[in-house]
């Protein structure tokens, strides 16, 4: 499929939404026990629908021929059959998006939990800390990762790009009640990215912030 998605044209950002919005897909279709009997079928109208958000001038029987090169088998009137029937529509994944989803795991881990409480109880804080106490920095962090990610993705994966996002917000929040927060290896680990790549992505980040 990566191969198919590459003759098409497409860059490798839009080849990672692809793929990820197939596997969602498949997922759910087997989550709610149906068989997915033709799973070129899904990702030729995924290619398709994507190419029409994008205004990639592809048609259908472009797309239908090069999957059908690879010996798919699928016809141009299955896959247009398949989106009307499965009224399917696709919206291009955003970083703004992908924060929300990767805090949404954050906030429900329960050793981020202890270490907020923790470390805000190491910086003398004689009252009691409350889960609201601790929502409200997480919610802080989403509210500023998010400021952060309108700055343009280009070529970035939104879904890596995001989790930079949510470590430079927690670096500044962290900085101005004076504690300690997520470290690099730990938030990679927790939302699934490669350090290394993060590494990139929170470079690029900080220096497009400063222009």
């Amino acid at each position: 499929l990566l191969n198919i998605l590459t003759k098409l044209g497409f860059s490798s950002n839009q080849k990672n939404q692809i793929m990820y919005e197939l596997r969602k897909r498949y997922e759910a279709e087997k989550r709610a026990g149906n068989k997915v009997s033709n799973i070129f079928l899904l990702a030729s109208a995924l290619v398709i629908i994507l190419s029409k958000n994008l205004n990639i001038p592809v048609s259908i029987r472009t797309v239908v021929d090069i999957f059908k090169s690879y010996g798919c088998k699928i016809s141009s009137k299955a896959v247009r059959d398949y989106i009307i029937t499965n009224n399917l529509t696709y919206t291009k994944s955003s970083t703004s998006v992908w924060v929300t989803k990767h805090m949404a795991t954050l906030r429900s881990d329960l050793s981020i939990r202890g270490q907020i409480r923790q470390e805000l109880q190491n910086v003398g804080n004689t009252l009691e800390i409350t889960e609201l106490d601790i929502d409200k920095i997480l919610t802080s962090i989403e509210l500023f990762a998010v400021k952060l990610s309108k700055i343009d993705a280009r070529s970035r994966r939104p879904s890596v790009l995001s989790v930079a996002c949510i470590f430079l917000a927690s670096e500044m929040i962290a900085e101005k009640i004076n504690i300690c927060l997520f470290n690099q290896a730990f938030l990679a680990r927790t939302c699934k990215v490669s350090p290394a790549t993060l590494r990139s992505h929170l470079l690029y980040l900080r220096n497009n912030i400063k222009k």
